[in-house]
């Protein structure tokens, strides 16, 4: 996966066309703040992160070829809006294994 696939995650969401969602995900997806694609922030996030920009990205939590971006911090915690969003500082790229694993279990199990 290369870098330039973040740009599908940095706007504002529409639920026309999308996955079957809940209501509350199209909603909070909805109204979350998004960034623009701006390269030089994210070469620098991912520089930051370990990651060389030019190449295929890796995921962050155990290092398997990236297939996707997820969120660091979720959008709704307890029914509530966190304030974070489809921001360059709240994605990362991560395989879908790590995807589908418990934000706890992520950090738990990632290299250190």
């Amino acid at each position: 996966m290369k870098k330039e696939d973040i740009k599908r995650h940095l706007h504002t969401y529409s639920v026309y066309g999308k996955r079957c969602t809940t209501i509350n995900h199209a909603f909070a997806s909805a109204i979350a703040p998004s960034d623009d694609y701006d390269e030089k922030k994210i070469n620098e996030a991912l520089e930051f992160l370990g990651q060389n920009p030019y190449e295929d990205l890796k995921c962050v939590f155990c290092n398997d070829e990236a297939e996707t971006w997820d969120h660091l911090v979720g959008l709704v915690k307890n029914g509530e809006l966190r304030r974070f969003g489809h921001q360059i500082g709240n994605l990362v790229s991560c395989c879908k294994k790590c995807m589908n694993l418990s934000y706890h279990s992520r950090f738990l199990n990632s290299p250190k």
